[in-house]
């Protein structure tokens, strides 16, 4: 958390962060957040190593080039 608070929800378990705070968890795993407070909150996210796009778009199929 860069700035302001955020409350995520991980696998059913719900947390409280502010500023200063971090969180680490399994990208596949069920998750949420919300903004407690009406300020904007900054959040800094990674994700390493990135997901398969397949898994983080289920609809996206890969486009082909027509030879023609």
């Amino acid at each position: 958390m860069i700035r302001s608070s955020l409350e995520p929800v991980v696998v059913g378990t719900p947390r409280h962060l502010q500023s200063g705070d971090s969180l680490a968890f399994q990208a596949r795993s069920t998750h949420e957040w919300s903004n407690p407070v009406p300020v904007d909150a900054e959040v800094v996210w990674a994700i390493t190593p990135p997901l398969p796009r397949r898994e983080l778009f289920p609809a996206w199929k890969k486009r082909g080039t027509a030879a023609g």
